[in-house]
């Protein structure tokens, strides 16, 4: 029994020290986490821009300016996630500085049920309020159908944008950013690949 525990914790000891943020020097991290954070920013910016060139050109103004009214749903969406998962993940990183990583994991177990509550929250409230969302995001008569059933399709997406933000933060409180960009990047060329095919080859 004292083998095994002992084991256990050196194994726990030996992941803790591969974190780089313990050890390595100031300007490197810098460099490594700021320059995947920037791009997967780019890339998160870069896809509303693809999803807006899809629509303009393949279906019409009507839809465009239907999905840009639903923005402000989607940023409703966004801060939520980045509340939690930045509050979270700032107890996290304080928790693995003292070697407290019990306590850690179960930081991060409260973080992800509160925000998959509050993710299914809002996929019922988009999917149950559309037309009272889209009316209150000043949709006219002519918009207030496209809103609607982006409003409730978007809602759908919300665990999942949720969860992106929760992870992708947690890959770089446990010393690798790199994932949360291969993530994004993965996203991007599904996003395109999906634009094509539903709105250029199915609905054109």
């Amino acid at each position: 029994m004292n083998s095994v525990r002992t084991k256990h914790v050196f194994l726990e000891v030996e992941q803790m020290s591969e974190n780089i943020l313990g050890t390595e020097k100031i300007s490197k991290l810098f460099i490594k986490f700021s320059i995947p954070a920037i791009i997967s920013m780019v890339i998160a910016g870069a896809q509303i821009i693809i999803d807006g060139i899809f629509l303009g050109n393949f279906v019409g103004q009507n839809a465009l300016a239907s999905v840009n009214i639903v923005q402000p749903f989607m940023q409703v969406i966004i801060g939520f996630s980045m509340i939690i998962s930045v509050g979270s993940l700032s107890f996290i990183g304080r928790s693995l500085g003292e070697g407290k990583k019990e306590e850690a994991q179960n930081i991060f177990k409260t973080a992800f049920v509160c925000i998959t509550i509050i993710s299914l929250v809002i996929v019922l409230v988009g999917r149950l309020f559309s037309v009272e969302i889209a009316v209150l995001l000043g949709a006219n008569e002519v918009l207030l159908e496209g809103v609607s059933i982006y409003t409730r399709t978007i809602s759908i997406f919300a665990p999942l944008m949720c969860l992106m933000f929760l992870f992708g933060f947690t890959n770089r409180v446990v010393g690798k950013p790199e994932l949360y960009l291969r993530g994004m990047i993965l996203s991007l060329i599904v996003n395109i690949s999906l634009d094509f095919i539903f709105i250029k080859q199915l609905l054109v």
